[in-house]
């Protein structure tokens, strides 16, 4: 969990989601935006790096639909293409623009979507931890594991934060899987 409290923490309205960003640093500072891995909230994903950033940067650090404190959306599938389109509209909805964007795992292929498909968005990129996509050998591994016992620390974050339950770990587990 993160030392200190957020200067901001918001809920953005975009896209039939509902997503949870929160804002350190000084406001006219220039803009990085971290994206979380999958599975895990903005804190269990860089909350050593954030007090760090926020020294020199205007650090906005978005939880993707159904991760950290932003609610899943019943009947609406976890995608790359829709958590980009997501981060864009947060963007958008906050005045971003020319961010320079860091990404870990998941976050991190995100961050390289946004770059390509928003470039008036991203002025650089850092990602780290991203997969370029599984065999059908670690597909079928994957289809038959229970991911949600892969990350205890974020499952106990989730539990701590989430609108959605503890219980509906499972079912992030499941989105994040297919």
């Amino acid at each position: 969990m993160l030392a200190a409290l957020p200067a901001a923490a918001e809920y953005a309205h975009v896209r039939g989601a509902r997503l949870y960003y929160e804002v350190h640093g000084a406001t006219d500072a220039p803009p990085l935006v971290l994206l979380h891995g999958g599975m895990h909230s903005a804190a269990a994903s860089f909350a050593k790096q954030i007090p760090e950033f926020a020294r020199t940067r205007r650090v906005i650090a978005i939880e993707q639909m159904g991760h950290g404190h932003s609610p899943d959306v019943a009947g609406r599938a976890l995608s790359y293409e829709g958590m980009t389109e997501d981060t864009a509209a947060v963007l958008r909805h906050i005045g971003i623009r020319e961010a320079d964007v860091v990404g870990w795992s998941n976050g991190g292929q995100i961050a390289l979507r946004l770059a390509f498909t928003h470039p008036d968005l991203v002025r650089r990129v850092v990602a780290s931890g991203v997969g370029f996509g599984a065999s059908p050998a670690m597909r079928a591994r994957l289809a038959a594991a229970d991911v949600t016992a892969f990350f205890p620390a974020a499952q106990a974050e989730y539990a701590k934060v989430s609108p959605d339950g503890a219980a509906h770990w499972k079912v992030l587990g499941v989105k994040c899987r297919a």
